[in-house]
């Protein structure tokens, strides 16, 4: 792990979520419900459209977030042959933030050595939802624009499960 990797993250904005992939959604749910006593608002559950390594492809997902946050949990659950699968156990896969100035801080990340790994493509083929930074030896960052919090956060407690 680089030693400057905290003074990277610490600069980035506030800590909006920690991504979990798990092998089956409805038995992570029900874990992590017993540990924090947490509510559940899906987020996602068909084909995402998105680049990974600059290939685009569209991956099937199942995801959900708590309610409670933040911080909040999200639990992705993926099949084989993606970067979220896990067949067999419960991953730390990414810690999100908030990004005030999202395109400037992923050129910061990647320029410090933490490769662009995925983004979720906008219609203009700008980067307009969410990236994916590689880190050496640790979860991903994952930057989530910061002018889309007041909505996204509005959507989870929208659809928290009651």
């Amino acid at each position: 792990m680089k030693t400057d990797q905290l003074e990277i993250v610490g600069g980035i904005g506030p800590l909006a979520h920690v991504g979990i992939v798990v092998p089956d959604m409805a038995q992570a749910k029900a874990l992590f419900t017993g540990f924090f006593g947490c509510r559940w608002a899906p987020m996602g559950n068909g084909e995402m459209p998105m680049r990974i390594d600059g290939r685009q492809v569209s991956v099937p997902l199942q995801a959900c977030w708590t309610v409670e946050g933040p911080p909040d949990l999200e639990l992705i659950c993926a099949p084989k042959g993606t970067l979220w699968h896990t067949p067999d156990r419960i991953v730390l896969h990414h810690m999100a933030y908030w990004a005030d100035d999202f395109e400037a801080t992923s050129a910061r990340l990647s320029a410090a050595g933490y490769p662009l790994e995925l983004t979720y493509d906008g219609i203009e083929g700008r980067v307009s939802r969410f990236v994916y930074h590689k880190v050496p030896g640790g979860p991903r960052i994952e930057l989530i624009d910061a002018r889309r919090r007041a909505a996204l956060e509005e959507r989870v407690r929208a659809n928290a499960e009651r």
